[in-house]
């Protein structure tokens, strides 16, 4: 494997850097997202908060998670 010049680590660690935030933000908000789900006793808004924290996971937090790693 060859080395990385300075500018490519650069670019190696803001990489990490910003898909870990993206990670970490996405969780968070999948987080508060459950919390109000808790409450509600509306079948409507159930099912919409849990279809956003599924979405949230499928196109974001897993995809963000795998290029993390």
């Amino acid at each position: 494997m060859p080395k990385l010049n300075v500018k490519q680590k650069n670019w190696l660690l803001f990489a990490h850097v910003a898909f870990a935030a993206l990670w970490t933000g996405t969780v968070l908000s999948m987080f508060a997202l459950a919390v109000n789900n808790q409450h509600s006793t509306n079948a409507d808004v159930l099912h919409t908060l849990n279809s956003a924290i599924n979405l949230l996971d499928d196109y974001v937090v897993i995809p963000s998670a795998v290029v993390h790693c």
